[in-house]
């Protein structure tokens, strides 16, 4: 007997070590910008973990809650202090 594995969408993981903190401090600020100008709220509510219709749109009854605070950090960036 023969199987043939397909995937319509699939999702990898990479941690990436960094050996001096420099190229990192360089590459972050980079990598929040491309993910404040990309990435949808269809994307975001994927990687929470929310399901949505195939068409990708937010159903208008989502009655999700978005909490905000006045802490500076950097642009984009969730600050996890208390």
């Amino acid at each position: 007997m023969s199987y043939y594995w397909s995937t319509y969408q699939s999702e990898w993981a990479t941690d990436l070590v960094f050996r001096d903190a420099r190229v990192l401090r360089w590459l972050y600020p980079r990598w929040l910008l491309h993910a404040l100008t990309t990435f949808t709220s269809t994307e975001v509510m994927r990687f929470l973990g929310r399901r949505l219709p195939l068409s990708g749109a937010v159903p208008t009854r989502f009655a999700g809650e978005v909490v905000s605070d006045l802490r500076q950090g950097e642009e984009g960036c969730r600050s996890n202090t208390g």
